[in-house]
C-alpha cells in the first residue's frame, strides 16, 4: 500500500493492520512500514478509496492524500532518500497451512498490527512524502488497513 502525501499536508499514522488470508507456498514473509520524504503521485497500481472516520453532520471531510495498492511500478523508490522504517513485526519463514507446511513465524502470523498508542514515537510526515506498507509473501492474499491523522502542515511547521 502506498500513501502519497502532497505538499501542504502533515500525516501521522495511527494504526496499521496486515492480515494474510493465504499464501501460495510456505516462504519468507516480509511485512514492514516506511515513512519517506520521497513522493510519487503517479504510481502504477490500483487506486483505493480513502474513507474518513470523522462524520460531521452531512459532510465527511475529504483527504488530500491518494492511496494505491498492488503497486506494479513507481517513478521513485521510497527508500532512496530520507526514510524511516518504523514497523517490521516479523520477517522470516511463514506457515502455509493449506499446503501442509509446518513452518511458523509466531502466533500473529495471520495478522500483525502497529498502533500509535504502543509506539515509542510515531513518524510525522510533512508533505511532500509518503508512507509505504509492504506485505510480501509468495502468492499471498490478504489486506492492509492504514489509518492516519491528516492536517494542513503550514499550521504546524
Amino acid at each position: 500500500l502506498f500513501l502519497h502525501i502532497p505538499s501542504g499536508n502533515l500525516v501521522i499514522p495511527t494504526r496499521i493492520f496486515v492480515g494474510f488470508e493465504d499464501t501460495g507456498t510456505a516462504q519468507v514473509l516480509d511485512v514492514l512500514a516506511v515513512a519517506s520524504s520521497v513522493e510519487d503521485a503517479s504510481v502504477t497500481g490500483t487506486a483505493l478509496t480513502i474513507y474518513n472516520k470523522k462524520i460531521n453532520g452531512d459532510v465527511s471531510p475529504t483527504s488530500n492524500c491518494t492511496a494505491t495498492t498492488v503497486i506494479t511500478s513507481t517513478g521513485s523508490d521510497p527508500e532512496t532518500s530520507h526514510f524511516y522504517e518504523f514497523w517490521r513485526p516479523y520477517a522470516g519463514f511463514g506457515e502455509d497451512a493449506f499446503n501442509g507446511s509446518t513452518g511458523w513465524v509466531n502466533a500473529g502470523v495471520h495478522g500483525a498490527e502497529w498502533d500509535v498508542r504502543r509506539a515509542v514515537s510515531p513518524p510525522i510526515i510533512y508533505g511532500p512524502g509518503s508512507i509505504s506498507v509492504y506485505a510480501a509473501a509468495q502468492a499471498g492474499t490478504g489486506f492492509i488497513t492504514l489509518e492516519w491523522i491528516e492536517l494542513e502542515s503550514e499550521k504546524y511547521a
